[in-house]
């Protein structure tokens, strides 16, 4: 089903850094939905039911560009929550509860069914394709009330990032955070207990070896322990207000901490906050046809941002930002899916760790014309997400580039006319919207990418089948048999589709018994057979046979009479 949920992005409006979008659902100028996992990889949601699974609204949605998430590389789907829905799989009869890691476990009768979900269970049943089970395994199945609690199952897994295994990632990074705390407060009581005995000519040499190794894992910025850096906060003698943050090797470290430095960066919390802003200087760029770096230099470490726009940007409509958190002095950022031959405008801004922030004057650079350019886009990972009447069409390119779907309800080959539906965005993870599809149809489809220098590459054929509309029609019951022996009878009836088999009888018209028997099958098949044990010899029997399918459309026969011999 395709994720048509929310209003596309408004270019130019929102920007998020990256490290701000673990943990939440975005959504870029397509209609699909991701979740951003500890990993910094996108998750997409394959249907609305796995969204509303565990989200009530799409008010958690934020928007971001599609440079912003081209920049994500997609992993995988998001799996149902847990406990939450129950789901069959197109080529099999069976129900599924969701257990968590992707645990698919098969309830094996209706009463359980019943017991865990209500008497509407059946609507919650969501029926997926095969292919849309790569994402899970099939666990133990449900034999009783004690095999399996829904809620139990929900409460183990409160957040998607649980669900896709990230809890262990939240819990290492709290513990390095821990681990910076100690460190810090333990540098600073050593440099106050220095300054305290420092009148008796005493010196407190440097806070050891093992502490030092522990300070370099939890604040090395490289993530390379090969590297052995630390970020320090160095304090000049007599000048506070002068500190400054350094990254420095481990040797020097302890030199820096032995005279009156600190663990970490320097957070200006002194006797005076820090109100200076980042000075910007050093500005340059060098452009290609279609991408360009924007170089500046700061006197501290800040974050670094550029803002640019094919026109002023004090009167521009539309802008484009690039974010990197990371702080430093030298800052570089990268612009792609650039117009060759095209005049840009931009400005670069800093802030420091006190939220100071610098905004450089307005520059200009031009794209190069690009004409040089022969190789067209790489196309690869076609795939469709497809419901009754709409598709969404993704696929990636090795470059930025257009989005264009050409499709038709035959072969594109021999096909009289076909329908295209194009974006204008340069992006490397393309996904187009087919809407007004015919339900139950099959439908043949190319994609086509185009660079910024107009070099242009078309997929294959592909194709892919709509969705049945709704069904709302029962079982249609015939040929009902009856066959009794002394104390045994089997009841056999057919229907046209397949649906569950459920026989209702008693010892006198089922209309005014006060007493009914019940047995039933929940396998879903088109010949149906019941076998009624344990009666009496001798004796007229009235029953009627019901049948439901998967959409829970239920039928239910005339009554009708046999007797045992």
């Amino acid at each position: 089903m395709a994720m048509m949920l929310v209003p596309a992005l408004t270019m130019g409006t929102v920007v998020h850094a990256e490290d701000q979008l673990i943990g939440q659902i975005i959504q870029g100028s397509g209609s699909t939905l991701y979740y951003v996992g500890a990993d910094g990889k996108r998750y997409v949601f394959p249907n609305e039911k796995t969204f509303k699974s565990w989200f009530d609204d799409f008010l958690v949605v934020e928007q971001v560009r599609d440079q912003q998430l081209a920049q994500l590389p997609l992993a995988g789907n998001v799996r149902y929550r847990p406990g939450a829905l129950l789901v069959k799989i197109q080529t099999d009869p069976r129900v599924y509860a969701v257990s968590q890691n992707g645990v698919l476990r098969w309830i094996t009768t209706e009463s359980l069914a019943r017991k865990f979900y209500g008497d509407q269970w059946n609507l919650l049943v969501d029926d997926v394709p095969d292919a849309f089970f790569v994402n899970y395994t099939v666990g133990n199945s449900i034999a009783s009330t004690t095999d399996y609690d829904p809620e139990a199952e929900e409460d183990t897994n409160p957040t998607i990032g649980d669900d896709l295994g990230f809890r262990h990632i939240r819990q290492i990074a709290h513990a390095q955070a821990r681990q910076m705390q100690e460190c810090q407060w333990l540098n600073r009581a050593v440099w106050r207990l220095q300054k305290r005995i420092a009148h008796l000519g005493l010196e407190i040499g440097a806070i050891g070896t093992d502490l030092l190794e522990q300070c370099v894992a939890a604040v090395n910025d490289s993530g390379n322990a090969h590297e052995k850096k630390v970020t320090i906060c160095h304090i000049p003698p007599g000048d506070t207000e002068d500190s400054r943050t350094l990254t420095v090797g481990k040797s020097a470290a302890a030199a820096h901490l032995t005279h009156g430095d600190t663990v970490g960066a320097c957070t200006h919390d002194g006797d005076q906050d820090d109100t200076a802003a980042p000075v910007i200087s050093g500005i340059g760029y060098s452009a290609s046809s279609t991408s360009a770096r924007i170089t500046w230099i700061t006197n501290e470490n800040s974050k670094s941002v550029v803002r640019y726009a094919q026109s002023h940007l004090a009167s521009a409509t539309t802008t484009l930002e690039v974010h990197d958190g990371t702080p430093v002095q030298a800052h570089s950022v990268n612009l792609y899916g650039l117009v060759p031959s095209t005049t840009y405008y931009f400005i670069v801004a800093s802030s420091d760790g006190s939220g100071n922030m610098a905004t450089s004057a307005e520059h200009a650079l031009t794209t190069g014309v690009g004409a040089d350019d022969t190789t067209p886009p790489v196309i690869s990972a076609v795939s469709s997400d497809v419901a009754t009447s709409t598709a969404v069409i993704t696929w990636t390119t090795n470059e930025n580039s257009t989005s264009s779907v050409t499709f038709a309800d035959e072969s594109l080959a021999t096909a009289t006319s076909n329908s295209v539906v194009n974006n204008a965005s340069m992006v490397t993870f393309h996904a187009i919207t087919l809407s007004g599809l015919t339900p139950a149809t099959t439908y043949y489809y190319k994609v086509t990418a185009v660079d910024g220098h107009g070099t242009s590459a078309t997929s294959t054929q592909y194709s892919f089948a709509t969705d049945m509309l709704a069904d709302v029609t029962p079982p249609v019951v015939s040929t009902l048999t009856a066959t009794p022996s002394t104390t045994t009878a089997q009841i056999l009836w057919t229907t046209n589709e397949s649906s569950t088999s459920r026989v209702v009888y008693a010892l006198e018209s089922l209309t005014t018994a006060t007493s009914t028997e019940t047995v039933q099958n929940v396998m879903l098949v088109t010949s149906h057979s019941i076998n009624l044990t344990g009666l009496t010899a001798s004796t007229t029997y009235y029953f009627i046979v019901q049948s439901a399918d998967v959409s829970g459309n239920s039928a239910t026969s005339t009554e009708d009479t046999f007797v045992t011999e």
